[in-house]
């Protein structure tokens, strides 16, 4: 790994970068080495096969603070960051609520259709769809006509189990 790691070290400096720290990793199941180096003052993270060093990705990184001393405390190499709290107006506060986390998630989208096709397999038309947050989960609030009569359907997200029918 040594031997490997500082061959990379120096084709990346060969390449302008200042190497801030190069870790063994896995991808795909395969041994890697991911390279966090900086170049033109940009952080990037680099991740190569090992130990043929094929390049097997480059991303552009937010510069974190506490790069500029991982070269000389590789030990306390994130002790500052690790147990703060997040504080707002003296309280502690919850970064986003379900809800919103759930409708970030990229998957959502198709689970949402998803809930609506199964509601119209049931034989419901439906008029709206909302996600809801109950106990810290959520759940789809449907509402839903068959013939004239109107009904609030509940489904859990995302196993779309029925949890509720009930007429309005």
């Amino acid at each position: 790994f040594n031997r490997v790691s500082q061959q990379l070290r120096q084709d990346l400096r060969r390449k302008g970068y200042q190497v801030i720290d190069i870790r063994a990793d896995s991808y795909r199941g395969d041994r890697a080495l991911t390279a966090y180096a900086k170049k033109n003052n940009q952080a990037y993270e680099l991740k190569y096969t090992y130990p043929a060093l094929r390049l097997i990705s480059s991303s552009k990184k937010a510069w974190p603070d506490n790069w500029d001393n991982k070269s000389q405390n590789n030990n306390n190499r994130y002790k500052e960051n690790k147990h703060k709290d997040n504080y707002q107006n003296g309280q502690r506060y919850k970064k986003g609520d379900v809800e919103d986390t759930i409708k970030r998630e990229s998957r959502y989208p198709a689970i949402k259709r998803r809930a609506v096709n199964k509601v119209r397999a049931m034989g419901y038309r439906v008029e709206d769809i909302d996600l809801e947050e109950k106990n810290k989960r959520g759940i789809f609030e449907i509402e839903a006509k068959r013939g004239s009569q109107k009904y609030e359907i509940l489904l859990s997200y995302p196993n779309l189990d029925v949890i509720k029918v009930r007429k309005d």
